[in-house]
């Protein structure tokens, strides 16, 4: 057994670092807009991104000024619409300080525009998914394939038969060979993981 510290000032100075780094990076690299205020590294042609920042009333907030609060066993949705034919990656950030938290569970499902029938469905547990957890948050990011250019794709959330307090911030969907940067005052992003900046850097 071998038996690790880490003093207060080393975690600061590193956290720093991290920080200017990501907001260097975007300075050089994010050239194309992305829209909603992201910027990055190549034409995205299609992103989304969902704050949930007018929900301000949730008992827990990751970021900005609001998130979705609701039940873990209810059908939450993330998307209900067309996504252009490609390979994606989809984040989120989820409230995992309670019990059950990391357990929900994540639906993929597309449909033909033309006739209905099912192009695709994926079901996974996001538990598998996980990048980090900062302050009871935990990040999640998986990878998915959109075949069908003419297609509709539904995204949710669903934990079957589970009664609990479920909270979801700051969802990101982008083309998953590109990285997407923002800044906001005292945080810069890559890829939907945020990063706060030393005081007086904007």
């Amino acid at each position: 057994m071998k038996i690790m510290s880490l003093v207060p000032d080393s975690l600061r100075i590193f956290s720093r670092r991290q920080a200017l780094a990501v907001s260097e990076e975007m300075d050089r690299q994010a050239v194309f807009l992305a829209g909603k205020n992201w910027r990055s590294n190549r034409d995205t042609g299609w992103m989304a991104h969902i704050s949930y920042d007018s929900l301000t009333t949730s008992e827990h907030i990751y970021k900005g000024t609001g998130a979705l609060q609701t039940n873990i066993g209810d059908t939450t949705w993330v998307w209900k619409s067309r996504i252009p034919k490609g390979e994606y990656a989809l984040s989120m950030w989820i409230y995992v300080k309670q019990d059950m938290g990391m357990t929900d569970e994540v639906k993929i499902v597309q449909n033909s525009r033309s006739d209905g029938h099912e192009v695709n469905f994926k079901h996974e547990g996001l538990r598998f998914y996980l990048q980090t957890i900062v302050d009871g948050w935990a990040l999640f990011d998986l990878a998915f394939t959109v075949y069908d250019d003419d297609s509709d794709t539904r995204i949710f959330l669903q934990k079957r038969a589970v009664d609990e307090p479920f909270f979801l911030d700051e969802v990101l969907i982008k083309r998953i060979d590109a990285s997407l940067y923002r800044r906001e005052p005292g945080w810069v992003a890559r890829n939907n993981f945020w990063y706060k900046l030393p005081d007086g850097l904007r």
